[in-house]
Parts: structure tokens; sequence; C-alpha cells
């Protein structure tokens, strides 16, 4: 019987230490939690080898405009994207779709520009979504992804 209460009290305290507990420092019985925004440049600033990066579509009749730009630190030997895709959707209810890419558009420096008109159909909503990418070595490397504003054409 003792041993199955040691074991309760076990697993009790297994499950205790599981839970998330909140511990701070009071000052005057003042509770002042401290929050940190971060945004996407500051991330890939913090963690690796990308700067800043950004991109957008803009549309003009039954063309659109793609422009992309990524900045990687001095060391990186290759920037650019891995892939650029322009995505589309009847409307806001629908799902993307792919309608087409440009793979591994390259620079070896540390910045790199994209910039493309390309004609589409219209009655459509429009988007691009892009994998950056930012290479030092052969071990060393980052991808971030990320998705330009909508337009409707």
């Amino acid at each position: 019987m003792k041993s199955f209460f040691k074991k309760a009290v076990c697993v009790i305290f297994a499950v205790l230490m599981l839970l998330p507990a909140n511990i701070s420092a009071m000052a005057n019985d003042a509770y002042a939690p401290e929050t940190v925004e971060a945004q996407n440049e500051d991330m890939a600033r913090i963690s690796g080898l990308i700067i800043s990066y950004y991109i957008a579509v803009e549309g003009s009749g039954t063309n659109l405009k793609i422009g992309a730009k990524i900045v990687c630190k001095t060391e990186v030997v290759k920037c650019g994207f891995k892939e650029i895709m322009i995505q589309r959707r009847k409307s806001s209810l629908d799902s993307w779709a792919d309608y087409f890419s440009y793979k591994e558009v390259y620079a070896d420096r540390s910045s790199n520009d994209y910039a493309k008109t390309v004609p589409v159909t219209s009655g459509y909503q429009y988007r691009a979504t892009c994998k950056f990418y930012a290479k030092k070595n052969l071990l060393s490397t980052q991808t971030i992804s990320a998705n330009s504003n909508t337009v409707y054409i």
C-alpha cells in the first residue's frame, strides 16, 4: 500500500512539473511584464546571414509587377531567391493556387534585387511568395519564406 502512495505522489509531482509556471521578481508588489516584439527583419538580423528582405506585387492593367530584394551579411558568397512563386485565386474564400514561378535567382554578392513585369489574366487576386536564400559556406546557409501583399487584377 505504501508503494502505491509513493508511486501516486511521484506521478502527481511529475504531472505538476510539466505544467507551465510563471516566475517573476516582484518589486514593491508591482508586476510590470516586459514585452519584446521582433519583426521578420529583426529576427533575420539576429539569427543568421540575411539582414533584410522584402517582396511586393503591384497590378497595372493586366500586368503584374513583382519586386523583391534581399540584403545579406558581407561574408555571404551566394545571396538571392530559391524560388519566387506567383499565386492566384478567384476570391478570398478560395485557396491560393500556384500560377508560375522563377527558381534559383542568385548573385555572388551580398545583395540581390529582382524586378519583373508579367502579363496575367484579369479577374483574379495575385500574390507572390518567396524563399530568400543566403550561403556563407557549405555548412552555413539560411532560408526565409515570405508572402507579398495581395492585388486584384
